[in-house]
């Protein structure tokens, strides 16, 4: 299709691949949760998705900044977060909290900066913009489909495959991102 070429293709498979690592990395985190806090389960949840939903606030500066600074050093430390998602595989269960919060808050910046090349890269059209994200949403249902069977097959251990999958996409929207400044030609700011 025309509307996915170039650094179009390439978001879009940055999408993907992320969003399906994501949908691996919850149904994972939350099955294993389930099972390995008995009664606590709860209450270990509830902490989870705190934690991983507080930092997100932060995305409103960091955003700011990385449409700033450029979209490459925040892109790059994505691989932090692809990293802190593997040592969750090699953490006990009460570690999930601490690790996702600390996993969300790098998503909080490299997330934004990956949403900026979208963004930019759309140029304003929403069909474009449409097309690129659909990816998106694909890669969360096959990473649902996937994270069961993954699970399944490796236990938490299958963070390390979500987590892969999440530094993949990172490195794949580097591959898309400009040189140099932030967001690209003729995106204003608020």
């Amino acid at each position: 299709m025309k509307a996915v070429r170039g650094r179009a293709a390439r978001l879009s498979l940055a999408l993907l691949l992320f969003w399906a690592g994501y949908s691996i990395y919850y149904t994972i985190t939350r099955r294993a949760v389930e099972e390995g806090a008995g009664g606590g389960s709860y209450f270990l949840g509830v902490l989870m998705s705190g934690a991983e939903e507080a930092p997100l606030a932060a995305s409103i500066v960091l955003g700011y900044l990385a449409d700033r600074t450029g979209y490459r050093i925040p892109l790059a430390l994505g691989l932090l977060e692809a990293g802190i998602v593997a040592s969750m595989a090699f953490s006990p269960i009460e570690a999930y909290p601490l690790l996702a919060g600390a996993a969300s808050l790098v998503y909080a910046l490299s997330y934004s900066a990956l949403m900026g090349l979208v963004l930019g890269e759309s140029g304003g059209s929403g069909f474009r913009y449409s097309v690129i994200a659909a990816f998106g949403s694909l890669g969360w249902a096959l990473g649902g489909f996937a994270g069961g069977a993954v699970y399944s097959r490796l236990g938490t251990l299958g963070l390390a495959v979500a987590a892969a999958l999440m530094a993949l996409s990172y490195t794949v929207a580097l591959s898309a991102s400009p040189s140099r400044g932030g967001a690209l030609p003729g995106l204003g700011i608020l």
